[in-house]
């Protein structure tokens, strides 16, 4: 195991990431896709005891591709997975890991909820079909894959928002998830996450929420999903950087497996481009409250 995983990561053969769109920064949207990457590495699927269609149950399949429409309507970057969340989630702290799953200690780790539940960032079960692993692995190849895949995945975030934000004043990252339908509350389409007012400016989320609702949608905000590291790590409202967490139904774009694209998969995409452009055409009213104040640019 640990020699399979070295070789993987060694070798280089696929990247941490894609990145796409408009690198000029041309809008202040950075758009990320942390959970579609459909890249399961061979050590993987060696040392699992479920079969890869478990493994994909914990992917939001193909939402990279559902949101590249709306990214180019509104020439934002767009930042895509690679790497299946199976394998690493990059949407956890780097902390987060169960050290139950490995054979032996971790320095810094710490435990959460979502450890608890067997999703800390090298996930310990594939939803219904729980645990992964057959054996225990071994700290340091498992702690490569935050090396590989974790640390360049947010360094290139924080750096389109860091830079979005010194060209318009502010930067707005949009983290599109996709959710299965027994989880969708009051039938809402989609779901809408600030942490609780933490990550984003109240009129930005309105006008995103009005948005959506214009093209369609039934929005429903933080219930059940509120967001989770990626805005605890990013979002820095009075900073200028505004982050929401976007949960798309799956029954909606993709077909009846819930696994490959379905015959909405377009429309739905369609739909969402619309919503970015009127999110985008309101931004120029709303930008002196998403920027940073003079006081706190002049403190950095």
């Amino acid at each position: 195991m640990q020699d399979d995983e070295a070789g993987q990561l060694r070798d280089g053969l696929l990247g941490p990431f894609r990145l796409e769109g408009h690198q000029a920064l041309v809008s202040p949207f950075v758009f990320a896709s942390p959970h579609s990457g459909r890249h399961y590495p061979r050590a993987l699927l060696v040392a699992s005891r479920l079969p890869l269609a478990d493994l994909r149950r914990c992917e939001d399949p193909y939402v990279d591709a559902l949101i590249a429409p709306a990214a180019r309507a509104v020439g934002a970057v767009l930042l895509s997975a690679t790497h299946a969340r199976a394998w690493l989630d990059v949407n956890r702290a780097p902390h987060e890991i169960d050290p139950a799953m490995l054979s032996g200690p971790v320095p810094g780790a710490q435990s959460s909820h979502r450890v608890v539940q067997g999703l800390g960032v090298i996930p310990r079960d594939a939803g219904p079909a729980g645990r992964i692993y057959r054996q225990l692995l071994v700290p340091d190849a498992a702690l490569a894959r935050l090396d590989h895949i974790h640390r360049p995945w947010h360094a290139a975030l924080a750096n389109a928002l860091a830079t979005a934000r010194a060209i318009h004043g502010f930067a707005v990252l949009l983290d599109w998830h996709s959710m299965p339908p027994a989880a969708v509350p009051r039938a809402a389409a989609v779901v809408t996450g600030d942490l609780h007012g933490r990550s984003a400016h109240p009129a930005l989320m309105a006008r995103l929420e009005a948005a959506l609702a214009a093209a369609g949608f039934t929005v429903a905000r933080n219930d059940p999903y509120a967001g989770a590291w990626t805005l605890e790590r990013h979002g820095a409202p009075a900073e200028g950087v505004h982050a929401v967490q976007i949960e798309l139904a799956r029954d909606r774009h993709l077909d009846a497996g819930l696994l490959e694209p379905g015959p909405d998969f377009d429309a739905v995409a369609g739909r969402l481009a619309l919503a970015a452009r009127t999110l985008a055409g309101g931004l120029d009213a709303l930008a002196p409250s998403l920027r940073p104040t003079p006081a706190r640019w002049a403190a950095e």
